[in-house]
């Protein structure tokens, strides 16, 4: 293969795709209370980063490197396709169709946008071998610098950092900028990445002042989901770990530091009762509302990419008016109906069943590090079939690692272009 021209260096194509996704995360943070400009923000920023690394993408090729690929277990890739399909197919019939198509829209943006970061990866992966970073690194990475916009922003300007709740008793990170339970998955995400990254690259001294900085913005959150799948990230690794100098101090810490986090997390310090709790601050009262209020009125195909009634906003019998569930899964019930709902299973069990026969090196760390995060947060907040949020993204990520693959069987076309460029790196060298 032929040599990157203009990016000899490893750290300087991995700093490259961490940057672009370092963005691409960015666009999902509202840096403005006026909500056109922000939803404008959102979606420059977010085809810059897509357009960058098309870019880099074309860069690497013109400098040499075959856009070769092979494609197994593609039937999740097939029902994600069909997801989309089904989206715009959707707008025919959605009770809004602005707010489909945006969203619609902005969910094939990172669909093109995962498709290219898989694909360069793995042209970095064939070229540099056993000494590029794992990708879990990438996204760990680029999930961290966000949590350090809220961490920097958290001591330079708390008032839009910070949000009040609970009549101003409590106080989360996140402000209007990014709603706190998602800034505490996106601190889970960032840790649970580079403690995957650990087991496949080894431990780095920074490594730990991400993992320190992290969990001190996640306890700044005080959001319960995060900590959950933070606490089961961390069992998870631990008891992989297979080390007992590892596991029972590990069980000792977690036994003197639980009643500290649920009291600070889980109980807000006092200012939550258990009450709110168990009914999951109203969302299991409104759930049920949603499929025996509003489901039954457009059981089949819902009411149209991402809408949940035929208004704006859904209000049951006896809930809290909202304009989103709360719950990826009833999202999609709701919004695509049960015909949505099915290719959304078959893409998952697909989905699943390809990550249990790929066998790929650090590949069960990397799908536990990056899917319990985001799944937890799918039961409660957007999620990875919800409104667009960075769930979404990590998600396609995710499943297209185990499906997009380098081809390094190139074809005769291939070759001749393959030798062509190593032909004029030749010449070029002479003279």
């Amino acid at each position: 293969m032929a040599v990157v021209k203009g990016y000899r260096g490893l750290s300087k194509a991995i700093n490259t795709l961490i940057v672009i996704l370092f963005f691409k995360i960015l666009a999902f943070s509202a840096f403005s209370e006026t909500p056109i400009i922000a939803q404008g923000l959102k979606i420059v920023i977010g085809l810059t980063a897509t357009g960058s690394l098309f870019l880099f993408f074309n860069r690497l090729i013109s400098s040499g490197v075959i856009a070769s690929f092979k494609y197994r277990f593609v039937l999740s890739y097939f029902f994600y396709m069909l997801f989309l399909i089904q989206g715009f197919a959707s707008l025919l019939w959605s009770s809004d169709v602005i707010f489909s198509t945006i969203q619609i829209l902005r969910y094939a943006d990172l669909f093109v946008f995962s498709v290219l970061f898989i694909k360069v990866y793995r042209m970095l992966e064939e070229y540099y071998g056993d000494r590029i970073v794992p990708v879990s690194h990438l996204i760990g990475m680029a999930s961290f610098f966000n949590v350090m916009v809220f961490v920097v922003g958290y001591f330079v300007a708390t008032d839009t950092f910070m949000r009040d709740t609970h009549g101003g008793d409590v106080s989360r990170l996140g402000g209007l900028i990014m709603n706190p339970n998602e800034v505490g998955m996106l601190c889970v995400v960032a840790m649970s990445a580079i403690i995957a990254a650990f087991f496949k690259a080894g431990i780095r001294g920074y490594y730990i002042v991400v993992l320190g900085i992290s969990f001190f913005a996640l306890i700044l959150t005080s959001s319960r989901s995060s900590l959950i799948a933070f606490l089961l990230i961390v069992a998870f690794f631990v008891l992989r770990s297979g080390k007992a100098k590892i596991i029972w101090p590990s069980v000792g810490v977690s036994m003197l530091a639980i009643p500290y986090l649920v009291n600070v997390v889980i109980l807000k310090e006092g200012h939550v009762d258990a009450e709110e709790v168990m009914s999951m601050t109203g969302r299991i009262p409104f759930w049920k509302a949603l499929m025996t209020e509003a489901l039954p009125q457009e059981p089949y195909f819902g009411f149209g990419f991402m809408c949940i009634y035929y208004t704006k906003y859904f209000q049951g019998m006896d809930t809290y008016p909202a304009s989103m569930t709360h719950n990826t899964f009833i999202q999609v019930f709701v919004s695509m109906g049960m015909i949505g709902f099915l290719v959304v299973l078959f893409q998952m069990t697909t989905f699943f069943n390809s990550v249990m026969r790929a066998k790929i090196p650090g590949g069960t760390n990397l799908f536990v590090a990056i899917f319990i995060p985001i799944f937890i947060n799918s039961l409660t907040e957007f999620g990875i079939w919800g409104i667009t949020n960075y769930g979404v993204l990590y998600y396609q990520i995710l499943f297209l690692y185990y499906v997009i693959y380098y081809n390094d069987k190139l074809s005769n076309d291939e070759q001749r272009i393959e030798w062509r460029s190593r032909y004029r790196k030749s010449i070029l060298a002479k003279t």
